[in-house]
């Protein structure tokens, strides 16, 4: 059996892991998900659905990925943005009768 000469601490780059956070930032930005759901006071998930459907844009682009990366550009959510589920249609096709699919 081995005597124990030293007792373990956490490494000293967990201290540093704060300062990590802002080199994070300026590389590549915030996700569009984060800063939208800061805008609208909602969920990352709910942000996320405003952004696949098409409600998001940035700078007056329609944005569908909650993974793009932002910075300092402008961001508008449509004031008609809603996340209720649509009704259900029907779609009725009139074909010929000899129309092969």
């Amino acid at each position: 059996m081995r005597p124990v000469t030293a007792l373990r601490t956490k490494p000293a780059t967990a201290a540093s892991a704060p300062e990590a956070a802002p080199a994070i930032e300026e590389a590549g930005g915030e996700r569009l998900s984060k800063r939208v759901a800061a805008l609208v006071p909602c969920s990352r998930t709910e942000a996320e659905q405003y952004i696949e459907g098409g409600w998001v844009r940035v700078d007056g682009k329609v944005v569908e990925e909650p993974q793009f990366r932002v910075r300092h550009q402008t961001i508008a959510i449509d004031p008609h943005a809603s996340l209720l589920a649509q009704p259900p249609v029907t779609l009725l096709l009139h074909k010929p009768a000899d129309w092969v699919d």
